[in-house]
């Protein structure tokens, strides 16, 4: 141990520990690291947590309504997302600013959706079925959640100032301080389960949140730098976010740990995200939003989620009104196109496909109209 100990400071003095201190001082450093940290670290120890997994047969109970070729799908581990969670909190504490309050916040939408997404998918497996937290509680716990962020996130003075504008285009516009409220509770309350009802094959949630965390990212970078320079702010038309920078050094470790899961979450999937991480992931998409203050570009970025929420509530509503007929053969809407006889992988491989382009087709029309 000594002797390991002395190698690092010898390594420490040949590689001048002091610029290298000083290097990772700069925000774009702090994101590279963050993003390969995690990656590495999520690699190096997946393995092991699938053979964990295995040992303690956390696995995921198709559910008997569903398409019939998810049943070979039964019995495949689940619980994926407890071993990312670790990974990203870990990764955000060694690499973000402890100093910035939004670093605590982030992690508590983090443990505690990631904690209702454990107990969700422990009453799965305990009761051998695909039921887990009723709707009624899930929604509960969600509604509960989602007021103590908003409370907290409300009253840091550094967002106040800007929680009641909004910005369609150039148009900026406000709002009641209890409407933004409320608004924000919503938001992350609806992606929360969008997410969660997006994890339905294999690769077809996390490939698209990559993508989306990947497009989050670079705006918070944008707009950190707009909050040191009012040029950038008004070059890209973008609201200036003090924390911006140390967003993006979040996105940064969801994506490198959203690399590796999806390695091993590509067709075939050797495990599953299970609502451990699939609402832990919606929930920081809501929680970015708000954050952020674009609401056009989070209708562009999140459009494959929204789809997917809305064709579940297009079927509920029409069966109910329409006295029981249906709109699609199976919701939500990836189902359906499963159901028609396409490939999980060709549906999945669209719907990236999709997400990539939606993004500059907005810049496209944003650069025309506004």
């Amino acid at each position: 141990m000594i002797r390991f100990m002395l190698m690092l400071l010898e390594l420490a003095y040949y590689f001048q520990l002091e610029k290298i201190v000083y290097y990772l001082s700069y925000p774009f450093t702090r994101i590279l690291v963050s993003f390969f940290f995690s990656l590495f670290l999520c690699a190096f120890f997946f393995p092991h947590y699938d053979r964990l997994i295995k040992k303690l047969q956390l696995r995921q109970f198709v559910r008997e309504e569903g398409p019939k070729a998810h049943y070979v799908k039964n019995g495949t581990p689940t619980m994926g997302g407890g071993l990312l969670i670790l990974v990203v909190v870990t990764s955000c504490c060694l690499w973000s600013d402890l100093r910035n309050s939004m670093l605590w916040r982030f992690l508590f939408v983090v443990i505690s959706y990631g904690a209702l997404g454990v107990y969700d998918d422990f009453k799965k497996v305990l009761y051998k079925n695909s039921d887990g937290l009723s709707v009624k509680w899930k929604f509960f716990w969600q509604i509960l959640l989602s007021i103590l962020i908003v409370r907290n996130l409300f009253y840091d003075n550094n967002f106040i100032s800007v929680c009641s504008n909004y910005k369609i285009g150039t148009i900026n516009f406000e709002m009641s301080f209890s409407f933004s409220a409320l608004f924000a509770v919503f938001i992350i309350i609806v992606m929360s389960n969008a997410f969660n009802l997006s994890d339905g094959l294999d690769g077809l949630a996390i490939g698209n949140g990559i993508i989306v965390f990947s497009i989050i990212g670079l705006v918070a970078y944008i707009a950190g730098l707009a909050s040191l320079d009012s040029i950038i702010s008004e070059t890209f038309n973008i609201t200036p976010i003090f924390y911006g920078l140390e967003i993006a050094t979040y996105c940064a470790s969801l994506i490198g740990v959203g690399i590796v899961f999806l390695w091993h979450n590509t067709y075939p999937a050797d495990i599953f995200l299970g609502d451990t991480g699939s609402l832990m992931f919606g929930a920081l998409l809501g929680f970015f939003l708000i954050i952020l203050k674009n609401e056009i570009l989070f209708i562009a970025m999140n459009f494959f989620f929204l789809v997917e929420l809305c064709s579940v509530l297009i079927q509920v509503l029409t069966f109910k009104i329409c006295n029981g007929k249906r709109v699609f053969k199976m919701a939500p809407i990836h189902h359906h196109f499963e159901i028609q006889g396409m490939p999980e992988p060709k549906i999945v491989v669209r719907t990236w496909i999709l997400t990539l382009l939606i993004f500059p087709l907005y810049l496209f029309i944003y650069s025309i109209f506004f």
